[in-house]
């Protein structure tokens, strides 16, 4: 018979990733890197990169900043 089987894929979510509120999807294989900011009700569908403040479906670069003490603090 014809079987199909699915490889399973790694998602990761690396350090100091800061998930603001809830209903945050994120698909498999992808991985969020370091000193990331993901709003609330946003879809994840590719890799992030480091610094970087991401929203909406899918999730897009709001803003990005140097260092996590960067963050701005009127969110």
């Amino acid at each position: 018979p014809n079987m199909k089987f699915h490889a399973r894929k790694k998602t990761t979510i690396k350090n100091r990733v800061w998930l603001m509120g809830g209903l945050i999807t994120v698909s498999p294989g992808v991985t969020i890197e370091d000193d990331c900011v993901i709003f609330s009700n946003s879809v994840v569908s590719k890799s992030t990169v480091p610094c970087k403040v991401y929203a909406g479906i899918p999730a897009k670069i709001l803003e990005q900043y140097d260092s996590p003490y960067d963050i701005p603090n009127n969110w």
